[in-house]
C-alpha cells in the first residue's frame, strides 16, 4: 500500500560485479537482487527516497513509469565547480608551436582571480575537425582521438612550465571530431572546429546537489561514456619494453591478452589500449624531422605495437586505440604527480565504456531510478509546457491527456489498433465444445462473449431429445474464470447407435437476469461399438481449434441482461512475438501463427482503464492501459446548405 512515488527499481546489468567473473562463484554472487531503503534526515545528509523491487515488475506499464535521477559526487569530486569560456578557444594554428604569450597571460589573470578558490586545476581539452589524417599525422597517429589527445598533452606540458605550475594542476584530454561547433562542409568550419578549450575547476563548498530525484541528463539517457580499465583476473598485462625499434613480447602474452578481453566481453565496447612512453633523452635531429617530438615518437610506437597485436588476435579497427605520453609518465598525477621516465615501453591496458552523464556534470554521477509516476491535475502543471508524443521536454510531470497520447503513441509503434465506438455495442455470445460425439469420455466446453463486465456466472445447461429447454436440466457444467467447463456423461445415456442431446449456454448478471444462446447438438455412443460411428461425425480439426470455433460468432436467442449505453473497445493487430499472449481487460485473446489478433469488449457508460497486455510465456512484458471516458450520450450535427450555381455563355455585349 505505498503511494507511487515511493517506489523505484533500477538495473545495472554485470557493470557492478562485487566478485570476479571467472569462477562460477564469483559469478553467482554477482547474480543478485540489491534492496536499499531511502529516507531523509533533519540534518545535514543526503535525503533520499524509498527503493523497493515489487513482485510485478516483471509487467512494465507502458507510459506509467518516469526515470528520475538522484545526483551526487562521484568519489574525489565532491563539491567541483567548473567554469568554461572565460578565456576564447585557442586555435589549431596556434597550438602546434609554443603557446601564444597572450594566451600564458590570460590563463595566469584567470588564476589569480580563483587564487580565493580551493584546489583549483586547468583542464585542456582539444578538438579536431573530421578531415581524414594525412602524411606524417596519419602515419603516427592514424586517428583524430589520439591526435587530439597529444595536442592536448603538449599544450599542458607546456603551460605547466610556463606558469611553473605543479603537476596536479593541469589536466588535459582529447575528444576527437565528436564535438563540432560548426560545420566540417566549409574551411571556415573546419578551421572552428579544430580548437582546444580550457576549463577551471575548483572546490566549492558552497555547491550542493538537491536531496530529491531530479529530471535526468538528456531525458534521462547517459548519452556519454567513461572510459574504465579493467583488472585482469591475472593480473595486470606486462608492459612491452621497446628495443632496437620494436616491441618485446613475453610468452603467452597473447593468451593472457584474449582472457582479458574474454573477462569483459559482456561490457560496452570492450577494446585493448596501447600507450607508448618514451625515455627522457634527447632525439637525434633524425628522428626529430621524423616524429617531431617525444610524443609524437611514442605514439607511433604504440600504434606499431597495436599493429601488430591487432594481425595477431584478429582484433577489429574498433576492439584496439592507441597514444602517445612521451618521457613524462603518470600512473596518479593526483597522488603522485607526474614522473619522467628512463625505458622505452609500450603500456598495454584493456578497457571498456560507461554510460556516463553529460560533460556539463563533470564530477557527478547519477543513480536512475524507475517508477511509476501519478497524473498530476492539469492547473497544477507549469502554465507552459512543451510535449511530443505525451513526453514532457522541460517538465517531468504529465497530466492524463499526456499519458493517453503516449500511450497510443506506443500502441502505434507496436502495430496494435485500438479504436472505441460510442454509438455501437452488438453483444455476443457462443458456446464451442469438443469431441462432437463422445462414447464416455469427457466433453469440453469452451464460452465466448464479449460483455464480460455485465456477466457474474455462466453454465452449460444439457439437455436430452426432446426436452423442453425450459425443463429443468440433465446435467450442468459451471463456466470456470477462464471461460471453459467440462461434462462427463452417464454412462446409461448413450444409446444404440446414437443418443442426441441438446446444450445452451446460459449466463447471468448480478440480479439473476439471464441470456442464453441456441441450442447445439451433441451424440453419445456406447462405449462398445460406437467407435466406428465417430468418424463421420468428427471434423479433421484439432482439440484446440474446434474451442476456437466460436469466437467472435453469437447464436443466443434470449436477450434478458440490460447492457445500458454501452460502449464496444476493440483492437486489433498483426505482430505480436512468437510464443507471446495478448489480453484485453483481463481477457486471453487467441493469437494465430502469424501473429495476428483481433479482439472486442463493451463496456458502459463512465471511466474506464482499459488494459491491453502483451506477455511472454513466463508473464513478463508489456502493459497498455488507456484510460477512456464513455459517455452516455453521443450527440452530433447535421448540416444542410443549398448552394446554386450558374455559368455564362456569352462573349459579347448583353442585349
Amino acid at each position: 500500500s505505498l503511494p507511487p512515488e515511493s517506489i523505484a527499481f533500477s538495473w545495472a546489468g554485470a557493470s557492478q560485479p562485487v566478485a570476479s567473473n571467472a569462477t562460477p562463484e564469483g559469478r553467482a554472487l554477482n547474480r543478485r537482487v540489491e534492496v536499499e531503503i531511502w529516507y531523509d534526515e533533519p540534518r545535514e545528509v543526503t535525503g533520499t527516497e524509498d527503493v523497493v523491487v515489487r513482485e510485478d515488475v516483471r509487467r512494465f506499464k507502458v507510459c506509467r513509469t518516469e526515470t528520475v535521477c538522484k545526483l551526487r559526487y562521484r568519489e574525489g569530486h565532491a563539491q567541483r565547480a567548473r567554469i568554461r569560456n572565460l578565456i576564447q578557444p585557442l586555435a589549431d594554428r596556434d597550438a602546434l608551436t609554443e603557446l601564444p604569450d597572450r594566451f600564458v597571460e590570460q590563463v595566469r589573470e584567470t588564476l589569480e582571480g580563483l587564487r580565493d578558490r580551493r584546489n583549483v586545476t586547468i583542464k585542456l581539452v582539444a578538438h579536431t575537425d573530421d578531415v581524414p589524417l594525412e602524411g606524417r599525422a596519419a602515419r603516427i597517429y592514424g586517428n583524430h582521438l589520439s591526435l587530439s589527445r597529444a595536442r592536448a598533452r603538449r599544450m599542458a606540458l607546456q603551460l605547466m612550465d610556463a606558469l611553473d605550475l605543479p603537476a596536479a594542476a593541469v589536466e588535459s584530454d582529447g575528444l576527437g571530431a565528436s564535438r563540432p561547433v560548426a560545420s566540417n562542409a566549409t574551411e571556415r568550419g573546419r578551421a572552428l572546429n579544430r580548437r582546444v578549450e580550457v576549463e577551471f575547476w575548483y572546490d566549492d563548498a558552497l555547491l550542493e546537489l538537491p536531496d530529491e530525484p531530479q529530471i535526468c541528463p538528456s531525458d534521462g539517457d547517459f548519452d556519454t561514456t567513461v572510459t574504465r580499465v579493467h583488472e585482469p583476473s591475472e593480473g595486470r598485462l606486462p608492459a612491452l619494453d621497446f628495443v632496437d625499434g620494436s616491441a618485446v613480447f613475453p610468452d603467452e602474452f597473447g593468451a593472457r591478452l584474449e582472457r582479458a578481453l574474454a573477462e569483459v566481453s559482456d561490457r560496452r565496447a570492450p577494446r585493448v589500449r596501447f600507450i607508448g612512453y618514451t625515455r627522457n633523452a634527447g632525439l637525434t635531429r633524425r628522428v626529430a624531422d621524423v616524429y617531431g617530438d617525444d610524443i609524437g615518437l611514442s605514439a607511433s610506437r604504440a600504434r606499431r605495437t597495436m599493429q601488430r597485436v591487432q594481425e595477431m588476435l584478429s582484433l577489429r579497427d574498433d576492439q584496439v586505440e592507441h597514444e602517445g605520453r612521451g618521457f613524462v609518465h603518470a600512473d596518479d598525477v593526483v597522488n603522485g604527480g607526474f614522473l619522467q621516465g628512463d625505458s622505452d615501453h609500450v603500456l598495454v591496458q584493456v578497457v571498456y565504456d560507461e554510460a556516463a552523464l553529460d560533460d556539463d556534470l563533470d564530477g557527478i554521477e547519477a543513480l536512475a531510478l524507475t517508477r511509476e509516476l501519478e497524473p498530476q491535475p492539469p492547473l497544477s502543471l507549469n502554465p507552459m509546457r512543451i510535449t511530443v508524443d505525451g513526453v514532457p521536454i522541460d517538465d517531468p510531470k504529465r497530466n492524463s491527456a499526456d499519458i493517453q497520447r503516449c500511450t497510443d503513441v506506443a500502441l502505434d509503434e507496436a502495430q496494435i489498433a485500438f479504436r472505441f465506438d460510442d454509438l455501437e455495442s452488438e453483444r455476443r455470445l457462443s458456446l464451442s465444445s469438443t469431441p462432437a460425439t463422445s462414447t464416455g469420455g469427457p466433453i469440453r466446453f469452451r464460452m465466448y462473449n464479449n460483455y464480460p463486465h455485465f456477466i457474474e456466472r455462466a453454465e452449460v445447461r444439457i439437455f436430452e431429445q426432446g426436452m423442453s429447454l425450459r425443463d429443468a436440466p440433465i446435467a450442468v457444467a459451471e463456466i470456470d474464470r477462464e471461460g471453459e467447463a467440462s461434462w462427463i456423461p452417464d454412462p446409461s445415456l448413450a444409446r444404440s447407435p446414437l443418443a442426441p442431446m441438446a446444450v445452451v449456454l446460459r449466463v447471468y448478471d448480478a440480479e439473476g437476469r439471464w441470456d442464453e444462446t441456441a441450442p447445439q447438438s451433441l451424440w453419445l455412443a456406447p462405449a462398445a461399438g460406437g467407435e466406428g460411428l465417430l468418424d463421420a461425425f468428427e471434423p479433421e480439426r484439432t482439440e484446440g481449434e474446434m474451442l476456437l470455433t466460436g469466437y467472435g460468432e453469437s447464436d443466443r436467442t434470449h436477450r434478458n441482461i440490460p447492457l445500458g449505453s454501452a460502449s464496444s473497445i476493440r483492437v486489433s493487430g498483426d505482430a505480436i512475438p512468437a510464443g507471446h499472449s495478448v489480453w484485453l481487460a483481463g481477457t486471453e485473446l487467441p493469437v494465430n501463427d502469424e501473429g495476428r489478433f483481433t479482439g472486442e469488449v463493451l463496456l458502459p457508460a463512465g471511466m474506464h482503464t482499459v488494459e491491453v497486455a502483451v506477455l511472454d510465456e513466463e508473464g513478463n512484458g508489456e502493459l497498455f492501459l488507456r484510460d477512456l471516458e464513455l459517455e452516455r450520450n453521443d450527440w452530433f450535427f447535421v448540416g444542410l446548405a443549398d448552394l446554386t450555381l450558374s455559368t455564362d455563355f456569352g462573349d459579347g455585349p448583353s442585349s
